[in-house]
C-alpha cells in the first residue's frame, strides 16, 4: 500500500513539474522584445504564451529557450477598409543572452511552430472581408 502511495505521489509531482514548466510566464525582457516589434499606436498586448520545445534549428543557432507568443494588436483590414483586431504569432528565442524575435507567417515557419508544440489560434490575422450576398 505504501509503495503505491509513493508512486502516485511521484506521478503527481512529475505532472505538476511538467505543467509548471509548460505554463511558466514569459521573462520580462522577452516580453519587452516581442512588444518592441510594434508601434505604440498598434496597442499590442500579450494574448497568450507557451514554452516551446527546442528544435534542431534552434539548437544550431545556440538557442537556450524558446517561447511561443501570440500578440493582440490593431491592424488595418484592407477588405473592410477599417482598423481591426489581429492576433499574430511570434517566436522568442534566447540566444547568447539576447532575445531573437520573429513573426511566424511563412508556411515553413508555421510547420516549425507546430513542431515546437506551439498552439495555433484560428483567429490569427485579420478576418476575411465579408462577401456580398
Amino acid at each position: 500500500m505504501e509503495s503505491s502511495s509513493v508512486r502516485a505521489l511521484l506521478g503527481l509531482l512529475t505532472v505538476s513539474g511538467i505543467l509548471l514548466v509548460a505554463c511558466s510566464s514569459l521573462p520580462d525582457d522577452a516580453e519587452q522584445s516581442v512588444l518592441d516589434q510594434f508601434h505604440i499606436e498598434e496597442q499590442p498586448h500579450i494574448h497568450s504564451v507557451h514554452s516551446g520545445e527546442l528544435l534542431l534549428e534552434d539548437s544550431e543557432i545556440g538557442a537556450e529557450e524558446v517561447w511561443c507568443v501570440h500578440v493582440s494588436h490593431l491592424c488595418y483590414d484592407c477588405g473592410r477598409q477599417q482598423l481591426s483586431s489581429c492576433v499574430t504569432p511570434y517566436l522568442a528565442r534566447l540566444v547568447n543572452g539576447a532575445w531573437w524575435v520573429d513573426s511566424v507567417v511563412a508556411e515553413e515557419d508555421l510547420e516549425l511552430w507546430e513542431l515546437r508544440g506551439c498552439p495555433v489560434l484560428s483567429e490569427a490575422g485579420p478576418p476575411p472581408p465579408a462577401s456580398a450576398p
